[in-house]
């Protein structure tokens, strides 16, 4: 008897889910609280970017010594409405501190195990559905 399996969330990771436990033979029933396509999704939007080259991440080595730069320049992409700064710190002290050699180091590493055969996989899950092509 095929074993019932409820996913709660139909982006794209409860679709890749479901799909994979479909090929493996159980009964799937994706639910999710909008509607397939609706742009409140949380995968609406990135427009199916297979993004394994985006794993440098914002909290690099050198962004604290340059902060002032980005902080104080004109034409620096950065903006920061100073009134909101204590509610920032509690989340931006965490993020600074990931800026070292060896956390950047690491997180680089472990994404690239997350994100390294994205193309592979991306086709093994798209092979006989109509997004093949």
């Amino acid at each position: 008897m095929k074993k019932n399996i409820l996913i709660v969330g139909a982006g794209i990771t409860g679709l890749s889910a479901g799909l994979n436990l479909i090929r493996n033979g159980f009964n799937v029933t994706l639910i999710d609280r909008v509607d397939v396509g609706n742009e409140n999704q949380t995968s609406y939007g990135n427009a199916g970017l297979l993004a394994a080259s985006s794993i440098i991440p914002l909290s690099s080595p050198g962004l604290l010594r340059n902060l002032p730069f980005y902080l104080l320049s004109k034409s620096s992409p950065l903006f920061l409405k100073y009134s909101y700064l204590p509610k920032l710190l509690p989340w931006a002290i965490p993020f600074l501190r990931n800026s070292s050699k060896s956390n950047f180091a690491y997180i680089i590493k472990n994404l690239h195990q997350l994100t390294y055969d994205t193309v592979e996989q991306h086709l093994a899950l798209s092979k006989s559905t109509e997004a093949s092509n």
